[in-house]
Order: C-alpha cells, then sequence, then structure tokens
C-alpha cells in the first residue's frame, strides 16, 4: 500500500509530511490527504515510488509487488 511506503520512508528519513510532499510532489498536503483516503492516480503513484527509490529505496519493492 502507498501509504505505508510513505510513511516508513518519511520515519526512516526523519521526514515531515510536509516535507515529503514538497520534495515528491511538490504538494505539501500530498500525505495528510492520502492518510483521509485520498486515492492518486498511477502517474503520481510511479512518481512517489521514483521519488522514494532516487531518495534511498525504502521499502519501495513492496509497493510493485502488490496493489498501489
Amino acid at each position: 500500500m502507498l501509504l505505508n511506503l510513505v510513511e516508513r520512508h518519511m520515519r526512516a528519513k526523519r521526514m515531515s509530511p510536509s516535507r515529503f510532499g514538497i520534495e515528491a510532489l511538490g504538494d505539501p498536503q500530498f500525505v495528510f490527504q492520502l492518510r483521509l483516503g485520498r486515492e492518486p492516480r498511477s502517474k503520481t503513484v510511479q512518481r512517489v515510488i521514483a521519488y522514494v527509490e532516487a531518495d534511498g529505496g525504502i521499502g519501495a519493492g513492496v509497493v510493485r509487488s502488490g496493489d498501489p
């Protein structure tokens, strides 16, 4: 699940939700909205996965093997 990937990455990098959203997508509200049930488009999911992989790859393989 994408939210799990994002939460693990933020925890591993000691990153705030706003910072993650800004760095990954230019959207400071992304993580907060994801926590509230936002279902991002597949292109957005791929951008988040690419960001996580480029920033250290914390658990990125989990999302690729299952449903985003």
